[in-house]
């Protein structure tokens, strides 16, 4: 069993303080753990006043140690909202950093302040309060959140530590600010930049550095935005760089709920749980911020999972994981593999009940890796032990011919011209180095090429299929399927169903088949063929010659999100060629065939598009 409760302190008062007039309960919320004077402990925002902290036990085992900020004199004449929180250790002192509200109390005055509070803990005594930072569009009531609400990132950038955070609140006039600021070594805050992105309202992000460059991954608050991605660099400025086209129906008009960043191997990803369907996306993020859409898991084992709210990311005997909960009993355990992929290998469901997951924290304590609960309940919040337990099927490095089981089952090729075939289930077969041949058969499965002239075949389900390097074959057959090409010059169909189907870089050839298909060509010069169907044909801006095969005037339409916002029909320059049709776009050029044999300039209209 993976996952085993080691403590909890659940609504039987173990988490009692005094607040000058009689004993109230604290009600943990958003959790950070730190390290100070050799002891380890759990740090809690409050989802009502405060914040709380437990020392945690080499066996992963909580006492309570006292809530702070609760009332004017328990803290520093503060008196905190609900926060978020992030924290840092610089010089052997831990910084906690608070996001949110607080009321102080100067000269028997009170006042409101909105922004960020630096607490230092220093081993020595109480937790001290030692600086308040305003955040310039932070509107009144700012930091009475829910768990949507974003914890300040910290990274690392040049050797300077840079923390951001943002309002992630519309105003009238502003959609939002993003601010950063550089943590100087005695831990308070210096401002550097404030940048208000594009999306409206959003309520999450993560930091992610992909080949040397940093980048901040948002989305906006509940279903009004899809994902964006900014670059930041070491002077705390943030310019755009990505957004998921609309067309991605995945996250796209979905509520998201969390971000985590995880890099594997030299790769980077963010793993996002959306909540409207219940799924676990993985995108990886590419040289130049765009997001790459890699798998899609909903946990399956148990029969008490709830939407997912919030997931973590940990490591164990050189295996990544990803944990996550909602607002059902279980918490469930992914593996992830080196290509993005997403196995589940253990669903914690507790004897008593455990309500929402509020927030998750994963902490290696002395070679041993815990996870932390809160459920924004009073008195409740648990610790639990993560202990792995391998149960993959593993190729020699030889040529393997490797079936499944009727089981959910992981399946690796590694070295060598393997043939690997999943059975019953919903299976995760990853080729790794050679030609290799990937088979899905029933179930919802998840096939990853690898290195080498990979040949992946999906079942008949729903399957999700990525080529990944060199030049691939990929066919989704049955089911509504998810095909991704990858790098080299792909051959990526969808088959029956409707399907997403995507070319990835390289000269790659893209086709749909039955159903109404979205086809993307990514990078290069692509040829794309939408087959039966209403068709969706998605472009991405490369400087590149395209070309569409079977354009049905009526039934298919032509994307150009990627374009950019602001871009017109009125921009396009669309001209006659042959029994063809140019479209030309920002240096771009499409060559649009029909499936009739001829089509004409004039038949292209507003209708046919869709932009940012």
């Amino acid at each position: 069993m993976p996952i085993v409760e080691i403590d909890t302190l659940q609504r039987v008062r173990d988490m009692g303080f005094d607040n000058g007039f009689g004993t109230s309960y604290f009600a943990p919320g958003r959790l950070t753990s730190i390290e100070t004077g050799g002891q380890n402990y759990l740090v809690m925002a409050s989802e009502g006043n405060g914040f709380g902290m437990a020392t945690i036990a080499s066996n992963g085992a909580l006492d309570f140690v006292d809530a702070y900020g609760t009332s004017f004199d328990r803290l520093d004449s503060y008196s905190f909202g609900s926060n978020t929180i992030a924290s840092i250790e610089k010089n052997g002192v831990s910084y906690v950093y608070l996001s949110g509200s607080a009321t102080r109390l100067e000269n028997n005055q009170q006042f409101f302040d909105t922004g960020l509070f630096v607490i230092k803990f220093d081993g020595t005594g109480a937790p001290e309060v030692i600086q308040h930072r305003d955040l310039t569009n932070a509107p009144q009531g700012y930091g009475t959140v829910s768990s949507f609400g974003s914890d300040p990132k910290i990274v690392n950038i040049g050797g300077r530590d840079i923390l951001i955070s943002s309002d992630g609140a519309r105003t009238s006039s502003t959609n939002g600010t993003f601010e950063t600021f550089q943590i100087r070594a005695n831990g308070k805050l210096k401002p550097l930049e404030s940048t208000e992105p594009f999306i409206y309202d959003f309520e999450k992000n993560d930091v992610v550095t992909v080949d040397g460059k940093t980048y901040v991954v948002a989305f906006g608050q509940f279903d009004i935005a899809p994902l964006q991605v900014l670059r930041l660099k070491r002077d705390g400025s943030l310019t755009e760089a990505y957004e998921v086209p609309t067309t991605d129906s995945a996250i796209y008009n979905r509520i998201t709920s969390d971000l985590e960043p995880v890099e594997i191997g030299g790769r980077s990803f963010v793993v996002v749980p959306e909540v409207t369907a219940g799924t676990i996306l993985v995108y990886e993020i590419l040289g130049n911020g765009r997001l790459e859409l890699i798998d899609q898991e909903v946990p399956s084992i148990g029969d008490q999972w709830g939407a997912p709210e919030t997931v973590v990311a940990f490591e164990e005997d050189g295996l990544h994981y990803i944990a996550t909960g909602g607002y059902g009993r279980s918490i469930a355990i992914f593996r992830m593999t080196e290509g993005g992929a997403l196995h589940e290998v253990d669903e914690f469901q507790p004897a008593t009940q455990l309500g929402r997951t509020y927030d998750l924290e994963a902490r290696d304590i002395g070679g041993e890796q815990f996870l932390f609960s809160s459920s924004g309940a009073l008195d409740e919040v648990r610790a639990l032990r993560f202990v792995p337990i391998d149960d993959s099927i593993n190729g020699n490095g030889g040529n393997n011919s490797i079936v499944g089981t009727p089981q959910d089952d992981l399946i690796f090729g590694l070295k060598g011209r393997d043939t690997l075939k999943g059975a019953a289930g919903d299976d995760v077969l990853e080729g790794g180095k050679g030609l290799d041949m990937l088979k899905g058969g029933k179930g919802k499965d998840s096939l990853f090429g690898g290195d080498g002239r990979d040949t992946l075949l999906g079942g008949d389900d729903g399957d999700f299929l990525f080529g990944d390097a060199d030049d691939d074959s990929v066919m989704g057959q049955n089911g509504n399927d998810y095909a991704y090409g990858g790098a080299g010059d792909d051959t990526v169909t969808g088959g029956g169903g409707n399907d997403r189907v995507f070319g990835g870089n390289g000269d790659d050839k893209v086709k749909g088949g039955s159903g109404n298909d979205v086809l993307s060509d990514g990078k290069g010069k692509d040829s794309m063929l939408g087959g039966s169907g209403n068709d969706v044909f998605v472009f991405t801006k490369d400087n590149k010659r395209d070309k569409i095969q079977d354009f049905e005037d009526g039934n298919d339409r032509i994307d150009l999100t990627d374009y950019g916002r602001g871009l017109e029909f009125s921009d396009l320059t669309v001209t006659q060629n042959g029994n063809n049709v140019t479209v030309e776009v920002l240096g771009d050029t499409i060559l649009v065939k029909s499936a009739t044999g001829q089509i004409f300039d004039f038949q292209l209209s507003l209708g046919d598009f869709i932009f940012a």
